[in-house]
């Protein structure tokens, strides 16, 4: 449950400006396809689940970036979304099926 008390004016808006805006139908219509299961009753979750879940995870990030210092930015994953809130008060919100990343290490 999000504590809105912990939020922003501003980060509320965020938060609805991405939820109105974000494409939900295509993320369900994913998950459906690869039968991509959540949680103990192993099953796909539906729309409302989704959405409300989306909104969790921005609302997370917003309050976890609050409570850094030093930080710019704070990302946040789960169940296939990436949810980052950054100082200036934007937000972002991805599905990821798939993502590579090789970094490599200077001596």
């Amino acid at each position: 449950m999000i504590d809105y008390k912990k939020l922003s004016n501003k980060q509320i808006e965020s938060i609805n400006e991405v939820m109105e805006n974000f494409d939900f139908e295509r993320v369900e219509n994913v998950m459906d396809c690869l039968k991509w299961k959540w949680g103990v009753e192993g099953r796909v979750p539906d729309i409302y689940e989704i959405r409300r879940f989306a909104r969790q995870l921005l609302a997370d990030a917003c309050i976890g970036l609050s409570n850094l210092i030093e930080d710019k930015k704070l990302s946040l994953s789960s169940g296939g979304f990436t949810a980052t809130a950054y100082r200036d008060g934007s937000l972002s919100l991805s599905f990821v099926v798939e993502e590579y990343d090789h970094f490599t290490v200077e001596d």
